[in-house]
């Protein structure tokens, strides 16, 4: 069975908390099996530890010896601990400490007759792991209590014949090989975790002593039941990965919880850098916080952290410590604003913890919202285009960053007012605003702008591309910008460059390199040559056909398939004409130039009544053709033929 990867909420074990549900005595302990729970194992480990070190007992092995718990009984340990446990438990549930004293002491004597009872009714069997298979496999997956107690005074005498605690967790590690079933694996695991919660068997186990991040990376792989087994380890180690991989073990992951707690709580440095203080420097405190940012990302199961929040606070509290007091300010001060801008994204995107975030994230809004920030931006950057870049590189970093989204609103508003201001003064967008372009120079600035990422999103950005995407839509643009863009890479290269600029703009422009074209023209030189234009533009997927007849024939089965249709106007056997008449029965929207040498206006009124798309007059140069097929695939077969004059 694979455990579920649901990530704890306990608390921070590191200290014996008090009145909470994850402490030594915090859930109430009304039944005979609440006495294995966390709580009370921990209340165990932390008021009789003296004890339990003289002797290396693990604390289920205590609970379930009728020697070992009368020992305990008659210690003078036992009526504090049990004062204490009662104290804690009468916050959670309502009775009083006494009442909870007196309600523990009765439990307590009621596990000692059943431990009594068992030991003279335990099965004569071998004490190992086909005994223990043997007991579970007769008990089934729900044993009652006196099984149950049974199973546990099994387990401590084969724990009893181990004098050590290294040596009992392998013990029970041989325990769980023999389990044929989950329910008895389960039954050992609270046996597993007190073993486990000694940091010192753990690390034996895995094959350390590692540093802090290796440690908290086993335990991340540990908790989350990873299927792939770590190389160049131990059997030890590998035999409990394996074990973490195939069972739920939820005592067992609530010990690697304390662990990784009492590493995030301690003073111990998880990366070189993060030990470098106050005097640690810009790129020593982002691989610091790097480290902790991937420390996390290991950590989260499921998108819950291990550990819960308590796991999240020692976390941010280590961030806060890496940029508090001095050291953030220091790493400031001597920065122009727009690095210093800079270097809070970083720091701010870096850092993992909510407190931090909030922090970095209000020094962001601060920054931005100054009064003096448009006037300090232009004072710091040279050049209008650069200015406007910079504002676009603010915008997304505001994007990205972890702020809530009515501070992000906010801040984009404001840089967007910002940049409105600059482009207002300086009459940018003017040129664009007016019916027909005087040059190029303006649009392509602005496309580049756009296409950088120059422009804030809101006002700014909408106002450039609806600007851009009217041009665009015009073929004496696409002939200018062809123009342009002369000698990059040849035709085709020049139609890419320019559909990537528009693409990165935001402008839709269709990438015609994977277009499928029928040229439908009895001529073979004339085909020839469309052909070849057509290949220039890059256009590889090209159907010629002799005459309409022709034409029918080969597009049989993919006539929806047809990007654009190219057809000569006269032509034998079956006339473009009547071709454009049967080809709009199957495909209405398809693109259809019609190619002719009668230009007539008897000839557009014809072309129109039959939904012709658009026409060229022969002979045509090759950009002719090129900005016809181009207009065709960004216009969604909108006609592009002028209205024939009145009669």
């Amino acid at each position: 069975m694979t455990p579920p990867l649901s990530a704890s909420t306990d608390g921070d074990p590191a200290t014996p908390p008090t009145g909470a549900e994850d402490g030594p005595g915090g859930a109430l302990c009304v039944d005979l099996r609440d006495i294995v729970r966390p709580q009370s194992r921990r209340m165990i480990a932390h008021h009789a530890r003296e004890f339990l070190d003289a002797r290396g007992l693990l604390p289920c092995e205590v609970i379930f010896s009728p020697l070992l718990l009368g020992e305990v009984r008659l210690s003078p340990l036992f009526e504090p601990a049990m004062a204490a446990a009662a104290r804690a438990q009468a916050a959670v549930g309502g009775p009083t400490a006494e009442e909870r004293r007196r309600d523990l002491g009765t439990l307590v004597d009621f596990l000692g007759d059943q431990l009594d009872a068992a030991a003279s009714h335990l099965p004569a069997l071998p004490l190992d792991a086909g005994g223990f298979a043997i007991l579970t496999d007769n008990f089934g997956p729900t044993p009652d209590d006196r099984e149950w107690v049974l199973l546990g005074l099994m387990v401590s005498r084969i724990l009893a014949l181990h004098a050590d605690r290294p040596a009992k967790v392998k013990a029970l590690l041989d325990l769980t090989v023999g389990q044929n079933t989950d329910h008895g694996v389960g039954f050992l695991d609270p046996f597993l975790a007190d073993g486990l919660a000694d940091r010192a068997i753990l690390e034996e186990m895995l094959g350390l002593p590692p540093t802090p991040m290796d440690l908290l990376a086993d335990l991340a792989l540990l908790y989350r039941g990873s299927q792939s087994q770590p190389s160049g380890r131990s059997e030890a180690a590998l035999r409990l990965f394996l074990l973490f991989s195939q069972h739920a073990l939820p005592a067992c992951r609530d010990s690697l919880t304390e662990h990784l707690h009492g590493v995030l709580a301690s003073s111990q440095p998880l990366s070189e850098e993060e030990s470098a203080g106050e005097d640690i420097t810009e790129a020593d405190l982002l691989v610091a916080l790097q480290t902790i940012a991937d420390l996390t990302n290991q950590l989260t199961i499921d998108g819950a952290v291990m550990g819960g929040r308590r796991t999240a606070q020692l976390l941010d509290a280590r961030i806060l410590e890496l940029i508090g007091g001095a050291v953030l300010p220091r790493v400031l001060d001597s920065k122009p604003l727009i690095d210093r801008l800079r270097t809070l994204f970083k720091v701010q995107r870096l850092s993992v913890g909510r407190t931090s975030r909030k922090i970095l994230g209000q020094q962001i809004v601060d920054v931005i919202g100054d009064r003096d920030f448009p006037g300090r931006l232009r004072d710091e950057v040279e050049g209008e285009d650069l200015q406007l870049r910079v504002l676009g590189e603010i915008a997304a970093l505001v994007d990205e960053a972890a702020l809530g989204e009515a501070t992000r609103r906010r801040l984009i508003e404001t840089l967007d007012e910002v940049q409105y201001g600059l482009i207002r003064s300086s009459g940018l967008l003017g040129d664009l605003r007016r019916e027909r372009l005087r040059g190029m120079a303006t649009f392509m600035r602005v496309l580049d702008l756009a296409a950088d990422g120059g422009f804030v999103p809101g006002r700014c950005l909408d106002e450039a591309r609806d600007l851009l995407i009217r041009h665009a839509r015009q073929p004496e643009f696409l002939r200018s910008c062809l123009a342009h863009l002369q000698g990059v890479g040849g035709t085709a290269g020049m139609i890419g460059e320019l559909a990537r600029r528009l693409r990165d703009a935001g402008i839709p422009f269709r990438d015609v390199t994977r277009a499928k074209v029928l040229v439908v023209e009895d001529e073979e030189s004339a085909a020839a040559y469309v052909r070849m234009v057509l290949g220039d533009m890059g256009i590889e997927d090209v159907t010629l056909a002799a005459n309409g007849r022709d034409a029918l024939q080969r597009i049989v089965g993919w006539e929806h398939e047809i990007d654009l249709i190219i057809c000569d106007w006269m032509m034998p056997v079956m006339s473009g004409l009547d071709f454009l008449k049967q080809i709009r029965a199957v495909a209405p929207t398809v693109p259809f130039l019609m190619v002719t040498a009668l230009a007539t206006v008897e000839t557009v009124r014809t072309a129109m009544a039959h939904d012709v798309t658009a026409y060229i007059a022969k002979p045509f140069p090759p950009e002719q053709l090129e900005e016809k097929v181009l207009v065709l695939f960004n216009r969604g077969g909108e006609s592009d033929l002028p209205a024939p004059p009145p009669l």
